[in-house]
């Protein structure tokens, strides 16, 4: 119990240390300011992830905006205060300076990408901020500083540079893909048989993963449509997942047989159609009668209580709601995002030997500027370890989210396809066997996880809902 006592009154110590005025900048510490930014980034980080998912974009929007000018200009503010603030003397205070202008820099950078934004939006602010961090670190510094410091900002900066081109890459094959797949949905006779079984999916080549390969293959010429034989292996269809055999290991009757594995996929194709309508595609295939039955016979199956329409629905407007509220279809556009991983448990690592490198500095440090005013610094290895820690957890977070998703699912299952219907040696079979073990691992983790939805459908008036007030709050209901 005493240990607690002393634990928080050092906490508030250390807290109100920060508050204390200082000559050179006339008002708080850098260390103070350093805090602030770091305190604006995570709320900003907050919103971001949590605030389009659970609250109305009336309120949420300008709150980002704001938050996104108050962390420039933070940023922006700090990162002027620190030569000013600095001895000429070379003391331990130029060193944590030093760490943090690249701490809160990457910081920034690393915050920002867990919602979606334009390339154009972040690319010059974000290389001119981290050009003003690198020029702190041009002062002379010690090995131990010296290295992680500039191995962060060379990720930092390695970062910025992929992800514009990847996000500028992706956008432009979301929109390609998804005109792709709208032609493809235009012929009939090719997307959904007229004999097709809605019990073996046989029929149904509603396109799961590959659209992109038919670009070549799809010939749009009003009023008729054409199309070539599809590339077998490259284009993966609903009724392709369906057809892997009843023997097989991972997707056959013992190995699924409640369609779990296959229906992820049957959502991701159904997903594709539905994005269709937010961007005034035309749905072709409302009126094609094997449609009506894919959803009276397969998807509303009553056997368990439909719970099966429950699944494939929710994990379709998951992917929906990815793909406006977050990264995901960007990251996940050219496949697995493997670059994108590895920057970030580089980053991982570099941050982590950093909180090393600083854990035997004083603390408490004092120096003489070029104007003759005192620069102090009261709690440099905490405030230090602090912002690191919130790096770090930030960088595994974004791994956690991308790795244990929906979208590794889909991906995974379609190399499963694609690599059963390559012939090859034992080699192939070990990692046949080796994916397999993986799918079930990935799709067990993801399931002890909690539903976004909690399995609730939140039925709204829409009248009512146009009122503001307690009126509009108590006409909704929740139905378990």
């Amino acid at each position: 119990m005493a240990n607690i006592v002393l634990t928080i009154l050092h906490l508030i110590t250390t807290v109100g240390g920060l508050f204390r005025h200082d000559s050179t900048t006339g008002a708080a510490s850098v260390e103070f300011w350093v805090a602030a930014a770091t305190t604006l980034l995570l709320i900003k980080f907050a919103v971001d992830s949590i605030g389009p998912r659970f609250s109305s974009q009336k309120y949420i929007n300008p709150a980002v905006q704001l938050l996104r000018i108050l962390n420039h200009y933070a940023v922006s503010y700090t990162l002027g205060l620190m030569p000013p603030s600095s001895s000429h003397q070379g003391t331990v205070a130029n060193a944590f300076f030093k760490v943090w202008a690249v701490l809160i820099v990457t910081m920034q950078d690393s915050i920002r990408i867990g919602r979606p934004y334009q390339p154009k939006e972040m690319t010059l602010v974000d290389m001119l901020t981290s050009l003003w961090s690198a020029n702190q670190l041009r002062a002379k510094t010690a090995i131990h500083l010296r290295v992680p410091l500039w191995l962060m900002w060379s990720i930092h900066a390695s970062r910025i540079v992929w992800y514009y081109i990847t996000s500028s890459a992706a956008a432009r094959a979301r929109d390609d893909d998804m005109k792709l797949v709208s032609d493809y949905m235009a012929m009939p006779t090719q997307h959904t048989s007229n004999d097709a079984n809605p019990a073996t999916m046989a029929g149904y080549k509603y396109i799961v993963l590959g659209e992109e390969k038919l670009k070549q293959q799809i010939k749009v010429e009003p009023p008729s449509f054409t199309q070539a034989q599809l590339a077998q292996e490259e284009v993966i269809t609903v009724e392709k997942v369906w057809s892997q055999g009843s023997s097989d290991a991972l997707l056959g009757e013992a190995g699924d047989s409640s369609n779990r594995f296959k229906d992820v996929c049957l959502s991701f194709a159904l997903y594709k159609l539905l994005r269709r309508r937010f961007f005034n595609f035309p749905i072709h295939e409302a009126s094609h009668a094997g449609t009506r039955q894919l959803v009276a016979d397969a998807i509303l199956d009553d056997k368990n209580g439909y719970e099966r329409a429950f699944r494939v629905t929710e994990v379709e407007l998951s992917f929906l709601q990815d793909f406006f509220y977050s990264k995901h279809a960007d990251v996940f556009a050219s496949g697995f995002p493997c670059v994108r991983l590895l920057l970030s448990l580089l980053m991982t690592a570099a941050a982590s030997y950093l909180a090393y490198a600083v854990h035997d500095m004083p603390s408490v440090s004092t120096g003489l500027t070029a104007k003759g005013r005192l620069a102090r610094i009261s709690h440099g290895v905490f405030v230090t370890h602090c912002i690191i820690a919130i790096l770090v957890i930030r960088e595994l977070w974004e791994i956690i989210v991308y790795v244990f998703s929906q979208w590794t699912n889909v991906l995974i299952i379609c190399s499963y396809i694609r690599l059963r219907g390559r012939q090859g040696c034992w080699i192939q079979g070990l990692r046949l066997w080796m994916m397999e073990k993986v799918a079930r691992i990935m799709f067990w983790l993801i399931g002890r996880g909690r539903s976004r939805r909690d399995r609730n459908i939140r039925q709204c008036n829409l009248v009512m809902s146009a009122r503001t007030g307690s009126i509009a709050r108590v006409t909704r209901v929740i139905f378990r």
